[in-house]
């Protein structure tokens, strides 16, 4: 079972879903969260053979950059990411 928080931006309101180490790992592996810097995005991304990068399911550019919420921060605006009250919980 794995428990992910929501956290915003506190300046541009940019939501992302993880966990707070940016990582999580579940039955089906490792889930892993990476910042594209050509989207502007933070992707989840199930790690296979590698840990070191990933193609970004958005826009199909190599990712190498992990990010995680406390100390990444809004990759929209650069704010600070504040976790949201409650949490998702996923079972596998």
């Amino acid at each position: 079972m794995a428990t992910y928080f929501t956290y915003r931006c506190a300046q541009c309101g940019y939501e992302h879903e993880g966990n707070p180490a940016g990582f999580d790992g579940i039955m089906a592996g490792l889930v892993v969260d990476f910042y594209c810097e050509h989207c502007k995005e933070i992707v989840d991304a199930l790690m296979h053979d590698h840990m070191y990068w990933v193609d970004c399911p958005k826009c199909g550019k190599r990712v190498t950059r992990t990010w995680n919420p406390i100390d990444g921060h809004c990759p929209k605006c650069g704010g600070k990411m504040e976790e949201v009250p409650g949490a998702v919980i996923l079972a596998d």
